[in-house]
């Protein structure tokens, strides 16, 4: 095993998935392979080709977070309640569109807020995650460049995601301001690769964290689909959350369609 990669924060079982270490390796070493049987996104580590430089564990959340040293480079000073962090103000909110609120999960602030800045032409795209069309039981990373781009990617996903993709399409992205959505993890990598890569990551000009309790690996949904006696490969469309608010578990398949209700 090598030691000074992420390999260490694997073999830990620090790691999140996120995929970011992929894109910063310079000699390629890295890869994400989907393991069924723990559904969860892993990075495999090709031993003859990394030379141990160290990039992906300065970018990786699972191997440190310097809070308050981050929070002094962010904000300029530590934050009064460590638990909520730095704000200026708090509130609770949801899109006023009917379209975005109904195909969101719990309101819509998300899709309505990249919506507005890129209609307003501060932002020229975003970080955002759908489901994936050649694997419905997975999820797909991408730059949301327009109006249904954006709510393609509307809702919740309940499985793992990975970034490993998005980091070389900032790259070869013409120069512009982005928005990045993603969960706490995400971000945490995000802010440790800007300090890494600014050259790439000054694209990012908008930053946009979802709330997470916890990580559900994919073992979930396919405990839910065999509940449903629904054969995984027989998936064509698969929707967590939408249709109203608490919304409903919307499975398609070429035979059927199910429908499960959160109430």
């Amino acid at each position: 095993m090598v030691y000074n990669s992420v390999a260490t924060v694997i073999s830990s079982g620090l790691c999140h998935g996120c995929g970011l270490c992929v894109g910063v390796c310079p000699t390629r070493a890295l890869n994400m392979t989907y393991s069924g049987n723990d559904g969860i996104f892993v990075p495999q580590v090709q031993d003859e080709r990394c030379v141990e430089c160290g990039l992906c564990l300065r970018v990786c959340p699972g191997h440190e977070v310097g809070f308050a040293a981050l929070n002094v480079a962010l904000f300029g000073d530590r934050p009064v309640d460590s638990r909520l962090g730095a704000y200026l103000a708090c509130f609770s909110g949801y899109a006023t569109d009917p379209e975005v609120r109904k195909t969101a999960s719990s309101g819509g602030c998300t899709t309505a807020l990249l919506l507005n800045t890129l209609e307003q032409g501060l932002i020229d795209g975003a970080v955002v995650t759908k489901m994936d069309a050649a694997h419905q039981l997975r999820t797909k990373t991408f730059i949301a460049r327009t109006r249904a781009e954006i709510l393609a990617a509307s809702g919740s996903k309940y499985c793992p995601v990975t970034m490993a993709s998005v980091f070389e399409e900032l790259q070869a992205a013409e120069n512009g301001r982005y928005a990045f959505v993603g969960l706490p993890c995400h971000i945490h990598g995000l802010r440790k690769l800007q300090e890494l890569k600014p050259e790439v990551t000054c694209k990012v000009t908008l930053v946009v964290g979802l709330f997470c309790a916890r990580g559900i690996t994919g073992t979930g949904t396919n405990f839910v689909l065999g509940d449903l006696g629904i054969d995984e490969r027989e998936v064509r469309l698969l929707s967590y959350r939408g249709d109203g608010w608490p919304g409903a578990m919307q499975v398609e398949c070429d035979r059927q369609r199910v429908r499960v209700p959160y109430t």
